[in-house]
Parts: structure tokens; sequence; C-alpha cells
């Protein structure tokens, strides 16, 4: 299992330093990163928990 204050840090850590990398700012909007980010996140938890 994983700490839930754990994960949301992090989703909301990459979507930081997001905003501060401008070479994947030119590449990928923020609605799509944080979109996609959640996803792969999701994805790993729920692979934790089967």
């Amino acid at each position: 299992m994983f700490n839930v204050d754990v994960m949301a840090n992090m989703i909301q850590g990459a979507i930081g330093e997001y905003m501060a990398t401008t070479v994947i700012t030119k590449k990928v909007d923020l609605e799509t990163y944080s979109s996609e980010l959640v996803d792969i996140i999701g994805k790993a938890a729920k692979g934790m928990t089967e």
C-alpha cells in the first residue's frame, strides 16, 4: 500500500517542476502533462494493490 499524502505531494512536485522547466513546456501543455502524470501514477498505484 502507499501513503496518499506522499503520492499527492509527488504529483504536486512534478507539476511544479513542469512550470519551472521550459524544455517540456514547449512540447506539452500543462493540462495534458497533468492528465498524463495522474494516469501514470494511477496505473502504478493500481499495480501495487493487485
